[in-house]
């Protein structure tokens, strides 16, 4: 699960002592995942429209193709903690954390786009190109080679993640055990 108190607790500084920031976490947490047993997002519930969310949106798209990683960041991570299960907003939080080389962050990130979209290659890819990173090889040769073969199974035309795919697990066959490098090519 996202750390969902941790995004609120940044912008809060030293305003709270540690009991008033733990009582906060806690009912930050209790809350989101209340509504999300029962199929509410806190944006929902907040009355949020769908245009405010496409317009943030935008506007964080707009701040990570300015580079503006760290503006980026304040706005995806405002769309997840509001809309925790929609894909886009946790990939674009992982491309702003990998963009920051802050890789565990972004692997935390399409960690939770793969659960929520587990048969995309995009959020596959890209876990494996941050545990890459972080030189987490033989994870990051799994999910790599998971997201090879969903690449292939929807042979979506012009998609680069088949290949992109290919070229890192070709790096990463030295530095996997013998038996996981000699699967490269098996499929499921």
């Amino acid at each position: 699960m996202l750390n969902y108190e941790n995004i609120l607790l940044a912008d809060l500084d030293d305003e709270l002592s540690a009991e008033e920031r733990e009582a906060l976490a806690r009912n930050t947490r209790l809350l989101v995942e209340t509504g999300l047993a029962v199929g509410v997002e806190p944006g929902e519930a907040m009355g949020l429209s769908q245009d405010y969310f496409d317009a943030v949106h935008e506007m964080a798209g707009r701040y990570y193709g300015n580079q503006r990683y760290a503006e980026a960041v304040t706005l995806f991570s405002r769309l997840v903690q509001l809309k925790p299960t929609e894909v886009a907003y946790l990939l674009g939080l992982g491309a702003c954390m990998l963009a920051l080389e802050r890789y565990e962050e972004a692997e935390l990130s399409y960690t939770l786009a793969c659960k929520y979209a587990p048969l995309e290659p995009e959020p596959n890819y890209y876990l494996g190109l941050s545990q890459y990173f972080q030189k987490k090889y033989s994870p990051a040769f799994d999910n790599l080679r998971f997201a090879r073969v969903l690449d292939e199974q929807q042979a979506r035309p012009g998609s680069p993640f088949g290949p992109w795919c290919t070229q890192l697990l070709e790096r990463l066959l030295p530095l996997v055990p013998p038996e996981q490098a000699a699967r490269i090519d098996q499929r499921p």
